[in-house]
């Protein structure tokens, strides 16, 4: 039978090359069948094969049972009915035995057994090698964290007005969200924005394009929402692939009335907390910017901004789409700050935090599939004296 790579190769170990051929010839009927297995005699095969078997009465027994390679083989004693039971056997240094005269269904058996055996070995080192994997991808996943940090602000400057707090959780898949704020150079406006990309390389294009659209536009231009963003787009059409969702809120303050003018495009939410009252979703304004967005950027039809004026004792929140999934929608968001209305926004984020982890499988090792992004704008209760 001409061996193929595909073969299982069954050597046959006994005292002279004739009984190996007598051992082989009786085992070559019962798998006549089987077109994958061949049977030699030790002293023809170039090495051992798969499946080893070696006669219980061979005078060298223990030589040629420690010059087996066990890795990846079945090693079988061939014994004679009636015989004692060997040591190499009771000592577990071979796998099984296989008795004489031989009789088809156990062989086929101990086939059926060593296959079973070797996928049960293969297993085990996918097993491993994924472990291997998955402990990588855990260091990866950990630097990627670090990096995406970094580029967000650890803690925000102090803002007249306003106490800001946030927090952010790394998630798995790819992409990531930017959050920061800004105030014009004359204490007249803050600039929100919070971004939640679906790829990494648009997450890295965000930041350099909002550097290169704050540094061209003028004062005016940069006091208008719409048109910020308008811009903003345009610097994105270069990197932003057919498949790039991009989530974006961005808002301007004006300290005169504290009105917030905004655009909500995606799956980001802000909540508005008026006084003493419950929180309210502020109203989105459409779906997140990709390739198909200019009609509603630059077309004829523009999208409009919308607008919510901020009293004092006010408080609003902007969450990314990564808390609001794991939340379970809005509406589970919305119900949680309403039950912390009342307390420090460090509070509210560590809750918010919580809920996230204790929803994940291993709140310890595993990671939210996005990321996940809450920042808490609380206005001063005095900051009418301050207008």
């Amino acid at each position: 039978m001409a061996e193929t790579a595909a073969s299982l190769l069954i050597t046959v170990h006994a005292a002279t090359p004739a009984l190996e051929r007598q051992w082989a010839e009786s085992i070559r009927p019962v798998l006549s069948e089987l077109r994958h297995i061949v049977v030699r005699e030790r002293s023809e095969a170039a090495e051992d094969g798969q499946m080893v078997l070696v006669d219980s009465r061979h005078p060298q027994l223990e030589s040629v049972l420690s010059g087996v390679p066990r890795a990846g083989r079945s090693i079988l004693l061939l014994q004679t009915e009636g015989e004692p039971l060997p040591a190499a056997f009771a000592e577990g240094r071979v796998d099984d035995l296989l008795l004489f005269p031989l009789r088809s269904l156990e062989l086929l058996s101990k086939l059926r057994q060593h296959e079973q055996m070797r996928l049960w070995e293969q297993v085990s080192r996918m097993n491993e090698a994924l472990g291997g994997v998955i402990d990588r991808l855990r260091e990866d996943m950990s630097v990627a964290e670090r990096l995406q940090k970094a580029r967000l602000p650890m803690r925000f400057p102090e803002i007249k007005g306003f106490k800001v707090t946030s927090r952010y959780l790394a998630g798995m898949k790819s992409g990531g969200d930017y959050f920061d704020l800004a105030e014009s150079s004359d204490g007249r406006q803050l600039a929100l924005i919070l971004t939640d990309s679906s790829s990494y390389g648009l997450s890295s294009a965000v930041v350099s394009s909002i550097v290169r659209v704050a540094s061209r536009l003028s004062v005016e231009q940069s006091r208008s929402v719409r048109e910020l963003v308008r811009a903003f787009y345009e610097e994105l059409l270069t990197p932003l692939e057919p498949s790039d969702r991009l989530s974006l809120f961005y808002g301007v303050l004006s300290r005169k009335d504290y009105v917030l003018r905004y655009l909500n495009l995606g799956a980001s939410r802000a909540f508005h907390r008026s006084g003493t009252g419950k929180f309210t979703t502020l109203a989105s304004q459409g779906g997140p910017l990709s390739q198909g967005s200019r009609h509603s950027l630059g077309g004829s039809v523009l999208l409009q901004e919308a607008s919510v004026s901020l009293a004092p004792s006010d408080r609003l929140v902007l969450v990314s789409d990564g808390y609001l999934e794991l939340l379970g929608g809005e509406d589970q968001a919305r119900e949680l700050l309403d039950r912390f209305a009342e307390k420090p926004a460090e509070d509210l984020l560590n809750e918010l935090a919580f809920q996230m982890k204790s929803r994940l499988a291993n709140p310890r090792e595993e990671l939210p599939a996005h990321d996940s992004s809450a920042l808490v704008f609380d206005v001063d209760a005095k900051v009418m004296r301050l207008i």
